[in-house]
């Protein structure tokens, strides 16, 4: 296969947008492992949880590691990584809460502080200048320090998460839409959150239920951890707390035999090592700690997991490479403005920048990386960052004449210009983000004539780009391993739309089963059965999903669960409802097998639908109701539940139902119609009139 993927703008605009209807809720899998080991969560907090070795996640609360490294633990409270995740009542407040709503096409949004609440509302305006299909609910999480900018999340019953459509720009002091500024990816406008974002911006959970599995549905506890905290850099924490409660008992007792220094020494060091210290990593493997989180090629397209990898499967002093495949991007607007290599710039651009700086690629490994300016314990005063910075400059650039690199001085003499202590608002200056646009950032490439600064503060508008080629960013080290790095990029680019790897998959499979013996196929197996899809070989498709789940024995359950539901599809696109209904009643009947998994609610949503089809009206009425249940923001399922309450002429519950639905997306007009009967009949004619008028309906 060729490195690059191509295709017309065009044809991608298409490919993405029919991807996006196709797949609105069903896939949530991503580029993750070969071969699968399916993970659940051990409690930290029960004498049962297990410090054994193959327990490879091995997390505790972080709460755990303070009451050793009490004063660490404390500075660490100064650095917006510790921040970045909280319920309302537990972030800082740096909203203004009293400025007016955002509109956005026919809705606004606002955001308004009651008490320790942060709450939503959502409303169109009538022609009476009045809201109408008002939606109003508490916020349940609430993302980012607030440094830069911050956003806002839901969680529904069954654990999904959902990004509202509103977001606080800090530098600007106001609010805005979300990045990106689209709508998000499902019926009520919220964007559903993958478990690849959360890795990096919370701690890993340690609820028991949690679990980190391809294709299955992003689901997350209630109680998740409120920032990221010691372990992401300093790995699992669970068999350090147990072999430190060891040595604390031998050193304390006072039975047994007084410990010599010898053997306090070798305690010392068993419980060292247990856990991570960057420090002692070898350069590179530092550089990962940083570069897991810190180092995304951009917000369009993810670095893609490996295909033997989960979301979570990467832990401090792991090879990052083994776990995620560095991709380069190539970008262009709507407009076709291609953003190279040199011009693109996004908020999460600071490994990918710094690698590109002439000043990183001469250093030896280790005399240039993230730690040389920053402290990962404690945020100083600027001041005191600007001297670090200086002095990992001075290490280089020396003013004694004898400098490794020799500066290129203009209109100031060499005196002048080492008397200065901030040398990076000139080297790396701020610059305009192209994904935020209404942030600036610290540009980690280092360069000796930086654009100028009304060119890179300069105003931009909220844009979509369109990634037009993707590559890995290294070259493969061996023939196993480029197989592995084709299969990981085939795989993501059809997910994301790019269908031209499609042609050469088959062999990619071919070559990967002389290769790896007992490796798990399946994810590139579906994708390929995807590309079918999306190009609309309903027949290749069938065959492709059929044969894969012949092959159940190789089939994680949530591989096999998104081989069902696409064979479902498939089967509803084909006129061929019986068959569909059929595949989809085993998925369910699987779904309710598995005791740790939490309701999907788009199974019920979908098998409602097909019962409706078939006539079957009591019957899809139970899983509407058994949808919205799980997941409250369904509203098209909400619409289905109003009707169904027509039917049974629970007039009440039918307009509630129904207000729900046209409250959460304001392009499902098919509602309107049936609760302004609904509000006649209930005698609520005003209310009646004011949907008609809103409406069109006259």
């Amino acid at each position: 296969m060729s490195k690059t993927s191509k295709l017309p703008l065009l044809v991608a605009c298409c490919l993405a947008i029919l991807c996006l209807l196709l797949f609105q809720l069903s896939d949530f899998g991503g580029i993750d492992r070969l071969p699968v080991r399916s993970v659940a969560f051990a409690n930290p907090y029960t004498a049962e949880a297990s410090a054994s070795e193959d327990n490879w996640h091995g997390f505790v609360a972080d709460e755990v590691c303070a009451e050793c490294h009490s004063s660490i633990a404390e500075s660490f409270q100064t650095l917006g990584m510790a921040r970045s995740f909280a319920r309302p009542e537990n972030a800082s407040r740096i909203e203004d809460f009293s400025s007016s709503g955002i509109k956005d096409g026919r809705l606004t949004y606002r955001l308004s502080l009651e008490g320790e609440k942060i709450v939503f509302s959502q409303w169109q305006t009538a022609p009476d200048g009045e809201p109408i299909h008002l939606w109003q609910r508490p916020v349940d999480w609430v993302l980012g320090s607030g440094s830069a900018s911050r956003v806002y999340f839901l969680q529904s019953a069954e654990g999904l998460l959902f990004e509202l459509p509103l977001a606080w720009y800090t530098q600007e002091a106001s609010w805005g839409t979300k990045p990106g500024g689209e709508r998000g990816n499902d019926e009520a406008g919220l964007r559903v959150v993958q478990r690849g974002c959360m890795f990096c911006h919370n701690a890993v959970p340690t609820d028991p239920s949690f679990q980190d599995e391809r294709f299955a549905p992003p689901v997350f506890p209630a109680k998740m951890p409120e920032g990221i905290g010691c372990q992401r850099c300093h790995g699992p924490g669970q068999s350090h707390v147990a072999k430190a409660l060891e040595a604390k008992a031998l050193q304390g007792s006072s039975t047994g035999p007084k410990l010599t220094s010898e053997q306090r020494r070798s305690l010392r060091d068993a419980v060292r090592s247990t856990i991570v210290d960057p420090k002692d990593l070898s350069a590179e493997r530092r550089r990962d700690v940083c570069a897991q989180c810190h180092h995304q090629p951009s917000v369009s397209v993810f670095g893609q997991r490996r295909l033997d990898r989960g979301d979570y499967q990467f832990t401090a002093g792991q090879n990052l490479q083994d776990f995620l495949l560095k991709l380069e991007v190539q970008e262009r607007d709507r407009d076709g403005k291609a953003h190279g290599k040199q011009q693109r710039f996004e908020i999460n651009h600071h490994g990918y920048r710094l690698e590109q700086s002439s000043c990183f690629v001469e250093s030896k490994p280790g005399d240039l990386e993230c730690t040389s300016c920053h402290d990962p314990h404690n945020k100083p005063a600027r001041i005191e960052t600007l001297r670090r910075t200086r002095s990992q400059c001075l290490a280089c650039h020396t003013e004694d004449g004898k400098t490794q690199a020799p500066l290129n001085l203009a209109g100031e003499d060499r005196a002048q210009h080492f008397e200065r202590e901030d040398c990076v608002s000139c080297h790396m200056p701020k610059r305009r983000t192209q994904d935020v646009v209404h942030v600036v950032m610290t540009d980690h490439r280092i360069q000796s004539r930086p654009l100028p600064e009304e060119e890179r503060l300069a105003p931009q508008a909220d844009r979509t780009t369109f990634p037009v080629s993707v590559t890995p960013l290294t070259a493969s080290a061996g023939p196993q391993q480029a197989i592995s790095d084709s299969l990981a990029l085939a795989s993501g680019s059809i997910r994301m739309g790019f269908l031209d790897p499609a042609k050469e998959l088959p062999r990619m499979l071919s070559d990967a089963s002389e290769l790896f013996s007992n490796a798990d196929l399946s994810e590139p197996r579906l994708r390929l059965a995807q590309a079918h899809l999306l190009r609309g070989d309903l027949e290749k498709t069938k065959e492709l999903l059929e044969t894969l789940l012949a092959d159940l024995g190789s089939l994680e359950f949530n591989a096999a669960q998104q081989t069902r539901i696409w064979l479902s599809m498939v089967a509803a696109r084909q006129n061929r409802p019986g068959d569909a209904l059929a595949v989809i009643n085993q998925a369910i009947e699987m779904q309710e097998s598995q005791v740790a998994v939490r309701d999907f609610a788009w199974l019920y949503n979908h098998r409602g639908r097909l019962r409706s089809w078939m006539g079957q009206p009591a019957e899809a009425c139970k899983d509407f109701e058994r949808a919205v249940s799980s997941n409250e923001f369904l509203a098209r399922a909400w619409f289905q539940v109003g009707r169904c309450h027509i039917s049974t002429r629970d007039y009440p519950a039918a307009a509630k139902a129904l207000e729900k639905s046209l409250s959460l997306d304001p392009n499902a007009d098919e509602g309107a119609r049936p609760l302004v009967a609904v509000l006649a009949a209930l005698g609520r004619e005003q209310e009646a009139r004011r949907v008609i008028l809103h409406h069109g309906l006259e």
